[in-house]
């Protein structure tokens, strides 16, 4: 079966490069107006901050320009840019639960930490997932997945869960309801 793509929505890209924009006009006119500089503190921060968001608009640019990201479904597993590029195979997932979170849904994958080849999602959701675990009283065996938001997709969570069905090695998976966290694991 071919891999089903489901891409980014471009316009959630434009909406972060019209206010990283506003940002970098809202810091032009700052120093247009302060003028002469002291280089007292704000001075320095909002050079910093002018800097910081002309490269994330740069940055949006760019992203543009490319091809969208997209969550790919293939019969070996799926990636999520939002987890990085690693593949995760279908047998490595335990459970999908969908959650809600004011009304915005979103997937999280229940994996199987030692059937996954590569940790994905990087050091943050590795802490996130240490934390979780070591509160709930366990060892870490299972990792907490967020796949990306649906608002940021060009579909909805039925779509997603239908692709996933589709799939041989994942019609066995459990698909459950979960509240805006997956709290229970």
């Amino acid at each position: 079966m071919p891999p089903i793509s489901f891409p980014y929505r471009a316009s959630v890209i434009r909406r972060s490069l019209w206010v990283n924009a506003a940002f970098v006009a809202l810091g032009l006119l700052y120093f247009v107006v302060a003028r002469p500089l002291k280089w007292h503190f704000v001075d320095v921060a909002m050079l910093l901050g002018l800097v910081f968001y002309a490269a994330r608009a740069l940055y949006d640019v760019v992203r543009l320009m490319r091809p969208m990201p997209a969550i790919v479904m293939s019969d070996d597993g799926l990636r999520d840019p939002a987890l990085g590029d690693a593949l995760i195979p279908w047998n490595a997932i335990k459970e999908i639960r969908v959650g809600r979170m004011r009304g915005l849904g979103q997937l999280f994958l229940i994996a199987d930490s030692q059937r996954l080849s590569a940790s994905p999602g990087g050091p943050t959701l590795r802490f996130a997932n240490w934390v979780r675990g070591a509160r709930a009283g366990q060892q870490g065996a299972d990792f907490v997945l967020p796949m990306s938001p649906t608002i940021a997709l060009e579909a909805g969570t039925d779509d997603l869960i239908a692709a996933i069905r589709a799939r041989p090695l994942s019609a066995a998976l459990e698909i459950s309801d979960a509240d805006a966290t997956p709290a229970g694991t």
